[in-house]
């Protein structure tokens, strides 16, 4: 069943995998999500597959050239976090790290960090 996307918009169900991004029912695209660094840079999360690192998130050399993968699955977004110095997620009190080379589900509004830098998803 983790494989059965729900449409937000007619609630109709379909087997997703990453290159579906639109409903085959009713033809309308999910929502695409975005990460935006605190120095307002925006990566577009719409495609597949988004890797983010050093030269991308214009960050410090903390930065791994490879840091984290954003996967489009369906309707829902995942990261999986790559990169040395770790990927963390504010927990409302803190910064906890996201585990490495796992898939974690990630939801508008999440503050993440990659090594030292900080970014939100819109």
């Amino acid at each position: 069943l983790n494989k059965v996307n729900v449409c937000p918009f007619c609630g109709g169900s379909y087997l997703i995998d990453t290159s579906k991004t639109a409903c085959p029912l009713c033809k309308k695209t999910a929502p695409s999500l975005m990460l935006v660094t605190v120095k307002r840079q925006i990566i577009l999360l719409n495609k597949g597959a988004v890797e983010v690192g050093r030269v991308n998130l214009k960050g410090s050399n903390k930065v791994s050239s490879r840091h984290a993968v954003f996967r489009r699955i369906g309707s829902e977004i995942w990261i999986e976090s790559l990169g040395t110095n770790g990927t963390y997620r504010w927990a409302g009190s803190g910064w906890v790290r996201l585990p490495d080379r796992k898939m974690v589900l990630v939801k508008k509004g999440d503050r993440l960090r990659f090594a030292d830098l900080e970014a939100e998803i819109l």
